[in-house]
């Protein structure tokens, strides 16, 4: 009887609790389902929209496109749709009038996917992010709300002077090694996957170094998401200016999901990965040694505060942050940002035969008639010869410049000496009026992109190995190539005989599918009236100076990672010094402040390297001489020289320039920098 009424009295709570774990159970599995469940990301503008794809296997892609492709035209108002593999979008052109609200396109998609039995297939955890996504900005207005909500209850304890608890130290602590070490930070990425990640890690570091009365941390923390969102913006806006003229064509739109490899060697450590291996030892050695000699968790906990590369982590990201918005602002579509952190680990430099090959027609040589001079003869057709058309008659009165059988019909002598001078200097001959009367013959010659020149230049003194990528024109044997990969090998497997050894690539191509699908940072050159090359990791029209630039910045990243190592190194060491001390709250505060500094250093380091960068490509395109066809007298005149040349005194100037070094901070600077970080 007892017992019955026992249970009865019992029933009734324990019920209670039970519902309300069923139902806290209930909101946590929905909340997990919304965030890898999320909503359909969508993109849209002028007419077009880009719609996310789910993970589908590529049967179910193909089928998917092909439905889409026939319900979605099959609309009024719809132009045409196409499923873009590479940027992991289903690319939809219609009337904006007709369809107001690009959410209805959801919807119509969203049907196609029920009848297919797609419906229930998750999004991607990392999917491609699109250059128009919100979702970042959202990430990183949301984690910016965190560092100031960090900030703000860091400096209000401080106020009220109350000493934090061992379990607040210790959770900094677990959250600093969970953010910056590799393994923990991998085993969180693998679970939640790296958007979700960061976020997350995100939310918790400036509250937990508020707790622990930190100010510092917040405040880093701020400045390197601010460093993200200026690049987003940056290319979220080089997006929205060359989107027109790249996803305007429907057979422009990459259909077939890119056949992606494995690499054959994992890509090699760079400086950061070699440091964070070392530190994430030393760390949890210097955190048991400490646990044992002072027996207070806390106080161990310091040499997980300090020994973590964390100076390290963000030097690399702002200097790719920061060139990642340079390179947007010069019209350079960065599809995938994450491919900028990896230019530190380039080896090879792979470039498209054809980009480098000689092709570009200029002024070579001139045969006076009539007793014109022969400077006078170069410098009318230097100034008339359009290289994109070298077949066209081009005037400027009194003078001309075309093909000898277009400005002199009939002239069979002058046809048999402009066919024997092109044959025996190799080029093409065209013919100089002045007047309508023959003035001289004019030698036109392929000549080497100057651009290509300085791109091959710039490699070998980046330490990069070059390699020719097989094309279909002449070959650029002037290049001096470490290897040739032909045509006939297969594009992806000629890039992974380069990663074999754990070697990072630089592919640099204006074909798709010619190795940019396996390339650890893939620059795709976009080509007026040709589909642009989706799979690459950047987009750029100005292909060679783009290239330049990366090469350049490759070098420079190199330079960013080592100092950025140098820098944690320096904080570890005394952290991990400190911490085999038995440490009070305020000392392990001022340790925390130590490595906030350092990785406040990195940053502006980073930022500093990243702005340095040289962007030669027009300089180079403008002031490169072909000398044998200049004039006297523009010889002179390029090298600020006269017919007498240089007195004494310019002389002694002009030696006196070329011996300054740079002054001050810059020379120690370059000094104090490690020479083998830009080898």
């Amino acid at each position: 009887m007892i017992q019955r009424l026992t249970g009865t009295l019992l029933a009734a709570p324990i019920g209670a609790l039970a519902g309300a774990s069923t139902a806290a159970r209930a909101r946590l599995h929905g909340f997990w389902r919304d965030l890898r469940l999320r909503r359909r990301r969508v993109w849209s503008r002028g007419g077009r929209a880009y719609l996310e794809l789910r993970e589908l296997a590529t049967d179910e892609r193909r089928r998917f496109a092909a439905a889409a492709q026939d319900a979605l035209e099959a609309l009024d108002g719809i132009e045409w749709a196409r499923v873009n593999a590479p940027l992991g979008r289903l690319v939809v052109a219609y009337d904006e009038a007709r369809w107001p609200d690009p959410l209805e396109l959801v919807r119509r998609v969203e049907e196609v996917e029920e009848r297919l039995g797609l419906l229930d297939h998750p999004f991607a955890p990392d999917p491609p992010e699109h250059p128009g996504d919100v979702e970042p900005f959202v990430r990183g207005a949301v984690t910016l709300g965190a560092d100031a909500l960090g900030l703000g209850l860091g400096l209000a304890l401080r106020v009220v002077r109350s000493r934090p608890e061992p379990i607040e130290v210790d959770l900094a602590a677990l959250t600093a090694a969970l953010q910056h070490l590799p393994r923990a930070r991998a085993a969180v990425e693998r679970r939640l996957g790296s958007a979700v990640a960061d976020l997350s890690l995100g939310l918790l570091a400036p509250l937990t170094s508020g707790l622990v009365r930190g100010w510092s941390g917040p405040i880093v923390d701020a400045l390197a998401r601010s460093l993200h969102l200026r690049e987003l913006l940056a290319r979220r806006d080089c997006w929205q200016r060359l989107e027109p003229t790249l996803g305007a064509d429907p057979e422009h739109q990459g259909c077939a999901a890119p056949a992606r490899r494995e690499r054959p060697a994992p890509l090699r450590e760079g400086p950061i990965e070699r440091y964070a291996e070392g530190a994430q030892v030393a760390t949890l050695g210097g955190f048991g040694f400490g646990l044992a000699t002072t027996q207070r968790m806390e106080s161990a906990s310091a040499s997980l505060v300090s020994g973590v590369p964390r100076p390290a982590r963000v030097g690399r990201e702002a200097f790719g942050a920061w060139l990642g918005a340079r390179l947007a602002r010069r019209e350079v579509v960065v599809l995938r940002p994450r491919a900028l952190r990896r230019l530190d680990r380039v080896d090879w430099l792979a470039v498209e035969e054809d980009l480098l090959a000689p092709r570009r027609l200029l002024v070579g040589d001139a045969s006076p008639l009539g007793g014109l001079d022969r400077d006078e003869a170069l410098a009318r057709a230097a100034a008339l010869l359009d290289p994109a058309r070298p077949d066209e008659v081009q005037r400027a009165a009194p003078w001309a410049l075309g093909p000898v059988a277009s400005l002199a019909p009939g002239r069979e002598d002058l046809a048999r000496r402009g066919a024997a001078l092109a044959r025996d200097e190799g080029g093409q001959a065209l013919l100089l009026t002045r007047h309508g009367a023959p003035a001289a013959l004019i030698l036109a010659e392929p000549a080497v992109d100057p651009l290509a020149r300085a791109l091959v230049t710039a490699a070998r003194r980046a330490g990069l190995r070059l390699a020719l990528l097989g094309g279909d024109g002449p070959p650029a044997t002037w290049a001096a190539a470490d290897a040739r990969l032909p045509g006939r090998v297969d594009p992806d497997l000629a890039v992974q005989s380069l990663q074999a050894d754990g070697s990072g690539v630089l592919v640099v191509t204006s074909s798709s599918c010619s190795g940019l699908a396996v390339a650890d940072v893939g620059l795709g050159v976009a080509r007026p009236g040709a589909a642009p090359p989706w799979e690459a990791d950047l987009l750029a029209r100005d292909g060679l100076g783009a290239a330049l630039l990366l090469v350049e910045a490759a070098r420079a990243a190199r330079a960013a990672s080592h100092q950025s190592v140098s820098l944690a190194a320096a904080e570890a060491g005394m952290g991990l010094l400190l911490s085999l001390t038995d440490l009070e709250p305020r000392a392990i505060r001022r340790l925390m402040l130590l490595a906030d500094a350092a990785s406040l250093l990195a940053l502006l380091n980073g930022v500093r390297l990243a702005r340095k960068v040289p962007d030669r490509g027009q300089a180079v395109a403008r002031a490169t001489p072909r000398w044998h066809a200049l004039t006297a007298g523009e010889v002179l005149e390029r090298l600020r020289s006269g017919p007498d040349g240089l007195t004494q005194a310019e002389a002694a100037a002009r030696g006196a320039a070329s011996r300054r070094g740079p002054a001050g901070p810059r020379r120690f600077w370059r000094h104090a920098s490690p020479r083998a970080s830009w080898n």
